[in-house]
C-alpha cells in the first residue's frame, strides 16, 4: 500500500449488491455465511466487526506488487490495466464458490503463496 488515502479510496469503491451471494461486511469484507466467520450484522456502523480492514489491505498489496498481480491475473484469466480495471473486476460477480471477487483474490493469495 502506498498511502492510506489510496487504501481508503479503494475501500470506498468496492461495492456489493445482488450479484453477490450473501451480505458482506464493508469493514472487513468478510461475507456473512455463519456466526463463526463473522457475527451477524447489526447495522451499528461496523461496530460489531471484530477485524476491520483485514482483506482489502492485502488486495491492494496484490495490485501494487507486480509479481503478485501478474500471478493473480493469470490465475483469474484477466488483465488489470490500472486501478479502475482492478476495481471493476473486484466489483464483478464471483465465479467460484466464494461470495465475492475480493474474497476469491484473498483466498487465492493464501493458497498460492
Amino acid at each position: 500500500m502506498r498511502t492510506p488515502q489510496e487504501y481508503m479510496k479503494l475501500r470506498q469503491q468496492i461495492k456489493y449488491g445482488k450479484k453477490h451471494k450473501t451480505a458482506i461486511c464493508y469493514m472487513c469484507h468478510v461475507p456473512q455465511v455463519n456466526d463463526l466467520l463473522h457475527p451477524m450484522f447489526t447495522g451499528a456502523g461496523g461496530k460489531a466487526c471484530q477485524y476491520p480492514d483485514c482483506i482489502v489491505p492485502l488486495v491492494l498489496v496484490i495490485h501494487y506488487n507486480t509479481s503478485l498481480r501478474l500471478r493473480a491475473s493469470q490465475h483469474f484469466k484477466t488483465r488489470w490495466n490500472g486501478m479502475g480495471a482492478f476495481v471493476e473486476w473486484l466489483n464483478g460477480a464471483p465465479v467460484g464458490e466464494e461470495c465475492s471477487k475480493t474474497t476469491e483474490l484473498f483466498l487465492w493469495y493464501f493458497r498460492a503463496c
